[in-house]
């Protein structure tokens, strides 16, 4: 699984056991990526700091990098990604994504793709957005533990603004 490698070859890097040493208490939470179309995702690991509320994300294509951190605006705190949980890699989790895109949003061109593997309300989740040339955002969530698909929507971007 791709995300299991990026995080092993982000840990064992001097870059990130030099941070973890001054951050104990961080833990990996979010691996989020981007990609024109829907190919050659590169992802980014975020780390979750609960003492100081930061996340951290680092970028481990190409070079190890500690990118930025940032106060987690939410009221929720993160969820622990426990990547034991996730048998779903990220090219299964995009076939499936596709294939629903195919068979329910026929005529949907993807332009953009947005994934991030994370813990939604206790579970491993892939949740995959696709940006079309129409600015639509077509939204799927999969269980990363069984590969069921748990919700998916289609929402113009000028319609984030309204109340349903």
């Amino acid at each position: 699984m791709i995300i299991d490698q990026l995080k092993s070859r982000l840990e064992a890097s001097k870059e990130f056991k030099q941070w973890k040493s001054a951050h104990p208490e961080a833990y990996f939470y979010l691996a989020f990526g981007m990609s024109k179309h829907q190919t050659n995702v590169s992802f980014e690991l975020t780390y979750y700091n609960p003492s100081t509320k930061l996340a951290t994300v680092f970028s481990v294509n190409g070079k190890v990098e500690l990118k930025s951190e940032d106060k987690v605006y939410s009221n929720r705190v993160p969820e622990r990604l426990d990547l034991t949980k996730v048998k779903l890699n990220w090219d299964e989790a995009l076939s499936k994504a596709l294939e629903l895109q195919t068979k329910n949003y026929y005529g949907e061109e993807v332009i953009k793709t947005i994934a991030m593997l994370q813990f939604l309300n206790s579970k491993a989740v892939w949740n995959i957005t696709f940006i079309t040339p129409a600015f639509s955002t077509l939204n799927i969530k999969i269980d990363a533990t069984s590969g069921q698909i748990i919700e998916h929507s289609l929402r113009k971007l000028f319609d984030f603004g309204k109340s349903a």
